[in-house]
């Protein structure tokens, strides 16, 4: 009896093991789980975006106005030329009007007039550095500049030519060092 029991209990610990296996639950991640055989989505590397900045393009074909405050009736600090890049200082208009800056002055321009672009940082930079830079004003008069004054100095040190006193001519000419009379 003991030899029917014992390949009946073999058979039925075997089918005990194999449905316990067979229905495991995929949330549990134990250590005894065979590995998934699903595939893992790689891991694609974003693009590290380029930093942009923002411009002023004038869009006025007869130029448009740099004003010093944020009004049409305020001082015209110059007038820009069609096409300008001007770098923002601002992201957004106020009232219509966008601080910039421009030839060594800030500013402000009617937002009507020109168009946002985006630039990148390196050309907003470049821009921003060009518009520190003031232009000089071609109807403005050269300052005038002191003229230098000639040295009278007799020291043999300083540079320059020199003329030697009178009285010590007349003497050199006496001691037959200078004469014209000479005749060499």
């Amino acid at each position: 009896m003991l030899k029917r029991i014992l390949p009946l209990l073999l058979a039925g610990c075997v089918l005990a093991a194999a449905l316990a296996g067979c229905g495991s639950d995929q949330k549990n991640n134990s250590s005894s789980a065979a590995p998934s055989t699903e595939p893992v989505a790689a891991a694609t590397p974003t693009p590290t975006p380029i930093p942009e900045a923002k411009a002023a393009k004038v869009q006025a074909t007869g130029g448009l106005n740099l004003r010093k405050e944020a009004s049409t009736d305020s001082e015209v600090l110059m007038l820009t030329d069609n096409g300008d890049l001007l770098p923002l200082l601002t992201d957004k208009a106020t009232n219509g009007w966008y601080q910039v800056q421009y030839r060594g002055m800030t500013g402000y321009v009617s937002a009507d007039y020109v168009e946002v672009v985006a630039i990148s940082l390196a050309d907003y930079n470049q821009l921003k550095a060009a518009a520190a830079e003031p232009t000089p004003d071609p109807d403005a008069e050269p300052e005038p500049t002191a003229a230098p004054t000639p040295k009278t100095s007799t020291d043999p040190e300083d540079q320059g030519v020199l003329t030697p006193p009178v009285d010590q001519q007349s003497s050199a000419s006496s001691e037959g060092g200078f004469s014209s009379e000479d005749g060499e």
